[in-house]
Formats: structure tokens, sequence, C-alpha cells
């Protein structure tokens, strides 16, 4: 197994094995980390530039999960009045982070259900953020965090399609805790730890790479509420499909003392998103 491990991190950190940070995904971080209108007309040509972003983001704002099924017609009004300009840009930069990896010789690697997991904790997560008690936490940083939370499993995929393959026929389950161990006991490294070392190649925001190395802990030992957020979004994602749970009184909840969110703010939380899943995964369904 060690014989193993060595070769599989050694392939990890081989950056010619590693694809490129898209140019336009570091475009789109800039916007993230500015607030001024140069950057939102850059956003503005990103998108107009490319006619399947321009074709995403206005079903993104016409779809039933923003209420406005065929209302809108303008790509202003798609960012402006109906997304917001951060959401889009997380959207995106998602996309385009996605569109470096090929996944196709994986067979058993399911696109639509890392979109549907990915979207499922982003949303609990950037409601969670708006709901949390004490530290401020900012839902728009918690859903792009919670987006890309999951980053490292399409490394993996990318670079050990046979290996990922049989990984996940073995787990037979998508529940992350479960993946991440087969992951270790096969390739002697898991997602979590692949793709914390991807974002920090990428220079990803330090929040990003901090959620995508400490969200498997509970508790989170980074200090960062969103990071322990988004991994307590995840667990709970994955016990909701588990469970198949249509109500959420019927979805027993154990809020943990150090989530930044009470525990009655909490079931409103699980409420929303057992709502929105199914407007979620046709969302999961046309990004896949």
């Amino acid at each position: 197994m060690e014989a193993r491990s060595a070769s599989a991190r050694q392939k990890i950190l081989e950056t010619q094995e590693l694809p490129p940070l898209p140019n336009v995904a570091a475009e789109l971080l800039m916007v993230l980390q500015a607030d001024d209108d140069n950057e939102v007309e850059r956003l503005r040509v990103i998108v107009e530039q490319d006619p399947g972003l321009t074709a995403r983001v206005m079903g993104w704002a016409n779809s039933a999960y923003f209420g406005t099924r065929g209302n809108v017609r303008t790509l202003d009004r798609a960012i402006f009045g109906v997304l917001g300009l951060r959401t889009v840009t997380s959207l995106i930069l998602s996309i385009i982070l996605n569109r470096a990896f090929n996944t196709q010789a994986c067979p058993s690697f399911q696109l639509e259900d890392y979109w549907f997991r990915a979207l499922l904790t982003a949303h609990c997560a950037r409601s969670g953020g708006a709901r949390a008690g004490g530290e401020q936490v900012d839902p728009e940083d918690a859903f792009l965090a919670g987006l890309l939370h999951n980053l490292g499993l399409l490394l993996l995929v990318h670079l050990f399609p046979g290996d990922m393959d049989a990984v996940l026929k073995e787990a037979n389950a998508p529940d992350d805790a479960v993946l991440r161990a087969a992951e270790q006991e096969r390739l002697g490294i898991d997602h979590a730890q692949a793709g914390a070392w991807l974002a920090q190649r990428w220079h990803l925001p330090a929040l990003v790479v901090d959620t995508i190395s400490g969200y498997p802990q509970s508790p989170p030992t980074n200090s960062s509420s969103v990071v322990g957020l988004v991994g307590f979004s995840r667990n709970q994602v994955d016990r909701l499909l588990a469970s198949r749970a249509k109500r959420a009184e019927r979805v027993t909840l154990t809020v943990p003392d150090w989530l930044c969110v009470p525990r009655e703010e909490w079931r409103e939380v699980v409420v929303e998103l057992l709502e929105h899943r199914d407007k979620l995964r046709e969302q999961a369904q046309s990004l896949s």
C-alpha cells in the first residue's frame, strides 16, 4: 500500500499531469474579488463571448428554481435582476473549472450526481449562512465554497479513471465519507486532499482551499465558520438523499454545538432543501 500511495501522490504532484487553470477562470476570480463597475462589465463580456455560457445563464434565470420560467429575455436582467452578480460568477466559475477535466474514461462516474450534490450543498450552505448566529457568514462565500468543495473528485477521475471506476463500483454509494475511505484504500489519497492541492496550485481563493481540505473534519479544525457549514451541509445532503425523506418533520436533526446556525433555524434550511430538491435536480441535469 505504501508504494501505491507514494506513486499516486507523486502523480498528483506532477504538474504536467494537471489541467491548467483556464484563462477565463482567472478572469472570473478577479471579478469575484473586485467590487467595481469595470469587473461587472468584464463578467458581461465573458458570458457574451461564450454562447454556451450565455445559454446556461439564461436557462438558470428562466428555471423553476428561480420562479421566473420563460419571463427573462435579456442577459442583463438574468444577471442583475434574477440571479445576482456573485451567484452567476460562482456558477460560471464552477462550469469553467469543470471543463478542464475529462471524466468520460470513467464509466461509473455520474456527472449529474456530482452537480446535484454540489448544488444541494451550495444551496444548503448559503441558506444556513443567511441564518448564522454570532459570527457573520457571507452567504455567497458559503455558496461558492459549497459548489467547489468536491472539486478533487473530478481531478482523481481525470488522472485515475480506471482506479476511480473501481472505487466508485466498490463504494456503491455516493456518500462522501464512504467514497473518501475507498479512495484512500486504493489510491492512498482522497478527493479532499487532491482537491485542496489543486486549488492551491490554481490560486483559488483561500476560503475555497480551506473548505476543500477541511470540510470532511467534524468538528472542523479550521476557524472559519464557512468550512464547518459546508462540511455539515454536505453531510446533511448525503443523509437526506439516502433517507429519501420528503418532509422535514421526518428527518432526525442532530445539529452540533459548533455549527454557526441554531438548531431551529437549521430545520428551516432542511425545509428549503427538500422544497428545492427537484428543481436543483433539473439544474444538475442541465449542467451535466
